[in-house]
């Protein structure tokens, strides 16, 4: 997307609002800063994909679950700060973090004019206890992942 000075900030809203609109529902592991793929991604996304599949045990949401930089290239994420703290104290004692960014789902009203991330009230309470049991799943094979490690 171009825009020329004096553009509309309309032109520019709709835009986002088309781009926004097409992101998944989402649970991205790393690596965010790079199209590569970690040394590790068939862990982090079977975990992702765990923790997404207890979400859809819930109400039938469906979470994608995608290396966040193939979705989009961001530098300077947290996920990624906190996965090379991780790699470097899971070759200092065996014991490493899985950081995960969820992404809830988008909304937009009948005019299609989207709301970011904002959820409808309605949707508020469905998202809570689908999120309870993502986190319950999470820290279940933390736990495991860790006691394969022998980190606990």
């Amino acid at each position: 997307m171009q825009y020329a000075p004096g553009s509309s900030c309309k032109a520019l809203r709709d835009d986002m609002a088309e781009f926004w609109g097409k992101q998944l529902i989402l649970f991205a592991h790393p690596l965010a800063w790079t199209a590569d793929s970690p040394q590790d991604e068939e862990d982090l996304k079977r975990i992702a994909d765990s923790v997404a599949s207890a979400i859809g045990a819930v109400n039938g949401q469906v979470y994608s679950t995608q290396r966040m930089g193939s979705v989009y290239v961001a530098s300077g994420t947290f996920v990624d700060w906190i996965y090379v703290y991780s790699q470097e104290r899971e070759e200092r004692d065996g014991c490493g973090s899985v950081p995960l960014t969820i992404e809830l789902r988008p909304t937009h009203s009948q005019k299609k004019i989207y709301l970011g991330f904002m959820l409808p009230v309605d949707q508020i309470l469905p998202t809570c206890k689908e999120m309870s049991a993502a986190l319950l799943r999470f820290a279940t094979l933390i736990v495991e992942r860790a006691s394969s490690n022998h980190c606990v």
